[in-house]
C-alpha cells in the first residue's frame, strides 16, 4: 500500500513539474509579432517599458517578479494616475503593458496587452488564462527577445 501511494504521489509531482514548465511555453507560442501580440517597433534603444499595476498587490507582485527576472531593458512600474502626470514623454515611454481581468462565468481570466502610446494601438495575446503568473512570464520573455533583436 505504501508503495502505491509513493508511486501516485511521485507521478502527481512529476506531472505538476511538466505542466508548470510547459504552460509558459504554451502561452509563448501565442505571443509573437506575427500573431499581433508584440509591436513591430518594440525594443528600440532609449525606450522605457511601462508596466501598469492594478490595485491588487497579490497579482502585481507576479508581474513585477516576471519582468525583473526576464526583461533586462528599462522598466517603470506605475499606476494609472501616474501615467498622466509623470510619464508624458511618449517617445521615451512608448509602450505600456497592462492586464485586464476578463470574467467568464464562474472563473476569472487574465488577458495581457501591450499598448503603443503614440499610435494608441493595442497588441494582445489571443489567449486569456487564470494562470496569470505564466502569462506575465511568457510575455516578459518574448518582449526581451524582441528587445534583443532590435539591438543588432
Amino acid at each position: 500500500m505504501k508503495y502505491k501511494t509513493l508511486v501516485v504521489l511521485t507521478s502527481l509531482f512529476l506531472s505538476l513539474i511538466v505542466f508548470n514548465s510547459c504552460s509558459v511555453k504554451f502561452f509563448s507560442q501565442f505571443m509573437t509579432e506575427e500573431r499581433g501580440s508584440i509591436p513591430p517597433d518594440f525594443g528600440k534603444p532609449d525606450q522605457v517599458l511601462l508596466c501598469e499595476l492594478s490595485d491588487y498587490w497579490s497579482i502585481d507582485k507576479h508581474m513585477v517578479k516576471a519582468f525583473m527576472n526576464n526583461y533586462k531593458g528599462e522598466v517603470e512600474y506605475i499606476y494609472q494616475e501616474e501615467l498622466k502626470k509623470d510619464f508624458l514623454d511618449k517617445n521615451k515611454y512608448r509602450y505600456k503593458v497592462f492586464d485586464k481581468i476578463v470574467a467568464k462565468t464562474e472563473t476569472v481570466s487574465h488577458k495581457l496587452y501591450v499598448q503603443d502610446r503614440i499610435t494608441d494601438s493595442l497588441y494582445y495575446c489571443s489567449v486569456s488564462s487564470g494562470f496569470y503568473k505564466k502569462l506575465y512570464r511568457a510575455l516578459s520573455i518574448k518582449l526581451e527577445e524582441k528587445r534583443l533583436s532590435q539591438e543588432k
